[in-house]
């Protein structure tokens, strides 16, 4: 037996034990990782993504009417900070837009 099929059997026998470990053995009863996305939009993420949309369009249609102040200032709204920001917004679990808790901790 070569050198090589040895490191290939000794390899082989490594990750045979590292799939049976607690963590791999978590992992595979959580199911397959295309189930976890992280991409996961809520009602306020479209809700920024349409006021994003409506910026934009109002702006083309006013930049169309020689409107030269109010036009880019809606476009840039639009594009650079409503989108984003619709895209940007993460859903905390557990959380209800109940406001963040004061100084104190829990509540005052």
């Amino acid at each position: 037996m070569s050198a090589t099929d040895r490191s290939r059997r000794q390899g082989g026998a490594a990750s045979r034990r590292s799939a049976s470990s607690p963590a791999a053995r978590k992992a595979l009863k959580r199911g397959p990782a295309y189930h976890q996305s992280r991409l996961v939009l809520g009602r306020r993420n479209y809700m920024l993504m349409a006021a994003g949309a409506v910026a934009i369009i109002v702006g083309f249609i006013l930049l169309d009417k020689r409107e030269t102040s109010l036009a880019p200032a809606l476009l840039v709204l639009g594009y650079c900070v409503l989108i984003p920001a619709a895209l940007l917004w993460e859903q905390v679990p557990g959380r209800t837009g109940q406001g963040r808790p004061g100084p104190g901790g829990e509540g005052e």
